[in-house]
């Protein structure tokens, strides 16, 4: 039986991977977003969720439009561990 590649546990560690990189993550409309700024954004929203309970086991609801904020949010909430 053949063992799956070794590799980053999941899309947060791939992400932090890049942490230094001023390489392009993410382009919404006019916008380009680098590794080391969406990483941050993400570690602020992290902190804030987590100040209102969010966690392991806890639900966390999500509402925005399409934006770089919602990338932001959607990986800020993943480090909360909700």
């Amino acid at each position: 039986m053949s063992r799956p590649p070794s590799g980053p546990a999941n899309i947060l560690d791939l992400l932090s991977k890049h942490r230094s990189s001023e390489a392009i993550a993410l382009v919404h409309g006019d916008q380009s977003i680098s590794y080391q700024r969406m990483l941050d954004a993400s570690e602020r929203i992290s902190s804030v969720v987590m100040s209102y309970g969010a966690g392991p086991e806890r639900t966390v609801a999500l509402c925005l439009e399409r934006s770089s904020e919602l990338v932001f949010s959607v990986f800020g909430i993943l480090k909360a561990g909700a």
